[in-house]
């Protein structure tokens, strides 16, 4: 019978799913009761296959695979890549070994009177319920064995494991999951299409923001949405509904990000009920005119820095594939940068213009 260590020997891989200590933001999720294990793959087309179709500059510069102690780096990235050259090389041996370890995984979350849960995609977006495999008769008796609750004759590893809670972020809005699979979609600098067809789909967005600068509300299409902490755990499960996802940006590549990728003025809701605007003039008489014209100001300053960012992310989306667009959202750049009176918005207006004049040169 071909146990684990067997078939990890002849794979030449010590495991694929981390523990949920590797990682301080997936270790939270213990005091919602949750073991969660993690596949980590090589990021991108590091191995020489992609696994992140819908990667980005922005979200490949900020990816987590780079983020942690530098001294690990290079043998973290040994592992990913032999990892991923077996998901792709050898399909049915990757999987048997991942079956017979989310098994374990299970078994040791029961131990321990905890729910068992898996993110297969943490520097990926492959989409396994699509993938299929074939389990070995060897590991179908073990895992038969170890665990009742499961459909071994299924062709995917989500639907294989029914009971398990399986959750993901993902580019690929169109993706249709078992519900024992929960995804959240992850906005890019370049992706507004497809942040508007996952709204659609019902699913939350995940949105990077600086350190220190993750606002309470964000507006997408002139839709506020409420903006909840990503970070305070990693069980995407267990979110509200129709929420933003706001996650620190990581790493320092991430932190210097000028793509749009990270979301660096937030994207503040206007009028004298936000919280920023009570607290910077807690004490006052907000109807006195002094005050009524510094809530005035703040919020014509917020109304051009939200006019600046959905122009920019229209931008983004076009790019170089519609160039009399491109030309319009420019002069409305210009126009803007002569309404405002934020020095510092009118100089991130003149660097953007004079980058694509260069481009376009």
């Amino acid at each position: 019978m071909s146990s684990l260590p067997v078939l990890r020997g002849r794979a030449g891989i010590n495991s694929l799913l981390s523990s949920q200590d590797a990682n301080p933001k997936v270790a939270k999720n213990s005091k919602l009761g949750q073991l969660t294990a993690v596949l980590h793959l090589a990021p991108g087309n590091m191995s020489g296959h992609e696994v992140c179709p819908k990667r980005s500059p922005g979200c490949t510069a900020a990816c987590l695979h780079f983020a942690g102690n530098p001294l690990y780096q290079d043998a973290k990235t040994k592992a990913r890549i032999a990892k991923t050259k077996l998901f792709f090389d050898n399909r049915n041996l990757f999987m048997n070994i991942l079956a017979l370890e989310i098994t374990n995984h299970i078994l040791r979350a029961r131990k321990k009177k905890m729910e068992p849960s898996f993110r297969l995609n943490g520097t990926s977006d492959i989409c396994f319920e699509l993938k299929k495999f074939i389990l070995y008769p060897e590991t179908a008796a073990i895992i038969r064995k170890r665990i009742s609750k499961t459909n071994l004759d299924a062709k995917n590893i989500i639907n294989m494991f029914p009971s398990a809670q399986f959750y993901d972020y993902t580019a690929l809005p169109e993706r249709v999951v078992p519900p024992n699979y929960h995804l959240t979609f992850s906005m890019k600098e370049n992706n507004l299409q497809g942040v508007r067809q996952a709204i659609k789909s019902k699913m939350n967005i995940a949105v990077v923001f600086p350190l220190r600068e993750i606002p309470s509300a964000y507006n997408i299409d002139d839709i506020e949405y409420q903006v909840i902490r990503g970070d305070d755990h990693d069980y995407r499960p267990a979110d509200p509904k129709s929420v933003i996802v706001g996650l620190k940006v990581k790493g320092t590549s991430g932190k210097k990000d000028t793509t749009g990728f990270v979301q660096r003025v937030p994207n503040f809701s206007v009028g004298e009920n936000r919280p920023g605007i009570r607290s910077k003039f807690s004490g006052h008489d907000v109807q006195s005119p002094t005050v009524q014209g510094q809530i005035q100001k703040v919020n014509q300053m917020l109304e051009h820095l939200n006019e600046y960012f959905k122009i920019m992310a229209a931008l983004n989306s076009v790019g170089k594939t519609q160039p009399l667009m491109a030309v319009g959202l420019k002069a409305k750049l210009d126009s803007l940068a002569k309404r405002t009176q934020s020095q510092h918005l009118r100089n991130r207006i003149s660097k953007v213009l004079q980058e694509s004049v260069k481009t376009t040169a």
